[in-house]
């Protein structure tokens, strides 16, 4: 809150997968519990690949194209835009043709007046992806979760009033897909996160600096006699022109 004021500096904060379900059943005497205002519902379909395209564009799943792990790009073949790999036999999918194809919308950053910074982990900086998504913006990688509110501080210091600090976390999905979202692993690195979250807040009290946390989607575990494997009936596979695509649990055929 910034007492009705018009906040100098913005930071957008994503954790991904860190939705608003694990926050109030499991987040009992948190920082990010107590500083909560709401809920807010995610794209559809409700996956990293459409939401955080939304996230660094403005633009729904329907117009900016991601929608799903697995797309299927304009030639009508299968591919993986995160990666930027072809689905079928994982070669790179390379050159300036498959990103202006694939990615062919302008980023929020472009569209913005004031300055903008992405913090992002240091391994994603040069995929083809980031590279797209962050034209407009100056990056700052950091290497750990431990280093990010001083990262996305030395962002705040090196940016004038107005401008937007863009900060994403992608380990705490990561490890829910592993160990599940009711793992003590998972509840360790809730805690890590919300300790992370506690030292920026205290840094940038009475900062003028709006901070927004969000997830990009929540998470649900799936029990195993739940699921519906269509890859085991081969006699459907056989109606199709083309593999599965998207996620999951909205699959997209033709």
């Amino acid at each position: 809150s910034l007492d009705g004021e018009r906040p100098g500096k913005i930071v957008l904060l994503i954790l991904d997968g860190l939705g608003d379900a694990y926050l109030r059943t499991r987040g009992g005497g948190s920082r990010l519990l107590a500083a909560r205002r709401g809920s807010l519902t995610s794209v559809f379909p409700s996956t990293t690949a459409s939401a955080v395209t939304t996230f660094l564009t403005g633009l729904a799943p329907a117009v900016h194209g991601l929608n799903g792990w697995v797309t299927r790009d304009h030639l009508g073949e299968l591919i993986l835009p995160l990666p930027m790999v072809a689905e079928a036999d994982g070669r790179a999918l390379v050159g300036p043709f498959h990103r202006r194809r694939l990615f062919p919308y302008r980023t929020l950053f472009q569209r913005l007046a004031g300055e903008s910074v992405v913090v992002t982990p240091s391994w994603l900086i040069d995929s083809t992806y980031s590279r797209r998504h962050n034209r407009g913006a100056k990056v700052l990688g950091y290497e750990r979760l431990d280093e990010l509110d001083a990262t996305i501080a030395a962002a705040l210091s090196g940016c004038g009033r107005g401008a937007l600090v863009h900060a994403y976390y992608p380990g705490f999905d990561s490890l829910a897909h592993d160990a599940g979202t009711g793992s003590e692993a998972l509840a360790a690195k809730f805690a890590r996160i919300d300790a992370m979250f506690g030292r920026l807040a205290d840094s940038l009290a009475d900062s003028g600096v709006a901070v927004v946390v969000s997830a990009d989607h929540g998470l649900i575990d799936a029990p195993l006699a739940e699921l519906c494997l269509l890859g085991a009936h081969p006699e459907i596979a056989a109606m199709l022109s083309q593999p599965l695509w998207g996620e999951r649990r909205a699959a997209w055929c033709v």
